[in-house]
């Protein structure tokens, strides 16, 4: 696996569910500004018209006429000051251009406004500050005269954009705690809603290698196209295993007969009384013809192990010391003629039964066996069979060269290339010692190698005990009680 970082389907989700929730709380939040501004403005600006209106409505014409007087009600420019640190400018200013009170040089609007019309609202700057002015014109008359005039107040604008930023800060605080929560239950949302693809990658993990059925698990309809292409895929590898398995067990069995011949043969022209010039070259060739004889052997073993992992099938209860012992007595003979003794112990009480393929344990048996036979006669091997309380243990032990503890990790790996006790070059360790490893895991068990305290191999296989497939011992029979009439 490469160390670049892998994308997050839950990030991912959440980046593209939010940017566009920013995006658009953005877009909300300036409308909330501007929606507020407005409302705000227009607010305001009744109150500078009914300002305005209220000093209107005190312009009178003075004692003695031709000029303008006005009382001006500063309750009414007081309400202006009220919002924020506004401040507010007033101007009365008669139609000839005469001013009445006022501040003189506050602008007037572009367009005058008509006498007792709408108010006029115009913005503009005064004294280096915005302001939002609203203008009213009218006319004070009396018996003999009329004279206009026009009413202007104005306001800073701070006041209003106070309110606009406050109704801002709190509309964006709320889109924010909006944006939190689901970006919240986003993440654990997509969490819970991708638990059940977890539970479908836990349930494969647990698989062994050879278990290619479909997936049955239960997975979203999103997930749906992935379990079939998984499906279709592992029904097209098992179909490719399959015709594997079945041509290296036709090409063994066909290689074997003929393997057999050139074996015999060989065999019996070594018992013809030959030239040591002539007897060297056969003795390697029948040796080689033994060799590969053996390892055709072992090639169909694996593929009968793999056959019976592909299927499933069900183990028995096996009694390993039976078993052992059965071997022994068969392969003793074969092994006295190599000039190796072995012998059988058994350990324990308790039955040494295990759950597994009578086949498959008794091709470990002969691995082990012939393996010491190859590299420790002349000399000893032993088997032990010991049952525990949880476990059943088989020992094949060795006084011949054994192992070097560094190569031991080779030893169990096919075809790695080694060196025999004789320190002559083979072609590898080969393959019995890893089938041996297989079948002892694939019967939920451990191998291990280790060396013989004095010298030579030890190999240690522990099997779990088949302890509910025992028969229970039957019930002592009772005996009848005498017959009281007799």
């Amino acid at each position: 696996m490469s160390g670049r970082r892998l994308p997050s389907l839950r990030r991912n989700l959440l980046v593209w569910l939010l940017v566009p929730l920013l995006g658009l709380g953005a877009l909300i939040a300036a409308e909330g500004y501007y929606q507020a501004l407005r409302l705000a403005t227009r607010v305001a600006d009744r109150t500078l018209a009914g300002s305005a209106l209220s000093i209107s409505d005190r312009v009178t014409i003075a004692e003695g006429g031709g000029s303008l007087e006005v009382d001006v009600p500063y309750v009414a420019l007081e309400m202006l000051t009220s919002v924020g640190d506004n401040r507010v400018f007033y101007l009365v200013r008669a139609r000839d251009g005469e001013l009445v009170t006022g501040y003189q040089d506050l602008p007037l609007p572009d367009k005058a406004p008509v006498i007792h019309g709408n108010p006029v609202f115009y913005d503009t700057a005064y004294q280096g500050a915005p302001v939002r002015a609203a203008a009213v014109a009218g006319a004070a008359s009396d018996a003999g005269q009329s004279i206009g005039y026009t009413v202007v107040v104005a306001e800073t604008t701070q006041g209003r954009e106070e309110i606009a930023r406050a109704t801002l800060v709190q509309l964006g605080t709320r889109l924010a705690a909006l944006a939190l929560v689901l970006a919240g239950l986003v993440w654990f949302g997509v969490g819970r809603g991708l638990k059940p693809l977890a539970s479908l990658g836990a349930a494969v993990n647990r698989r062994s290698p050879d278990d290619l059925r479909p997936i049955a698990h239960d997975t979203p309809r999103e997930a749906a196209g992935l379990v079939e292409a998984i499906n279709a895929f592992l029904d097209r590898l098992r179909t490719a295993l399959d015709g594997l398995r079945q041509f290296t067990g036709t090409l063994g069995h066909q290689m074997r007969t003929p393997l057999s011949i050139v074996h015999g043969n060989l065999a019996l022209a070594l018992r013809q009384p030959l030239p040591p010039e002539a007897r060297l070259p056969l003795e390697r060739a029948e040796r080689a013809a033994r060799d590969a004889e053996r390892l055709i052997g072992q090639l169909l073993l694996l593929a009968r192990m793999d056959e019976a992992r592909a299927a499933h099938e069900g183990f028995v209860p096996v009694d390993l010391a039976a078993l052992a012992a059965e071997v022994t007595r068969e392969r003793a003979p074969q092994a006295l003629r190599v000039g190796l003794e072995l012998a059988l112990e058994t350990e324990g009480t308790e039955p040494a039964v295990v759950a597994g393929s009578p086949v498959l344990l008794r091709e470990v048996l002969l691995n082990l066996i012939d393996n010491a036979a190859r590299y420790a006669a002349p000399g000893t091997a032993t088997l032990r069979v010991g049952s525990e309380a949880a476990t059943v243990r088989l020992v094949v032990e060795d006084d011949g060269p054994g192992i070097p503890p560094e190569r031991i990790a080779d030893a169990l790996t096919r075809f790695r290339r080694g060196a025999d006790g004789g320190g002559t070059e083979r072609t590898g360790f080969g393959l019995g010692l890893p089938i041996c490893r297989d079948v002892v895991l694939h019967h939920g068990g451990e191998l291990e190698l280790s060396e013989r305290p004095g010298g030579g191999l030890r190999v240690t296989a522990t099997l779990p005990r088949a302890e509910a497939l025992i028969p229970p011992a039957p019930a002592p029979r009772q005996d009848a009680p005498p017959d009281a009439g007799r």
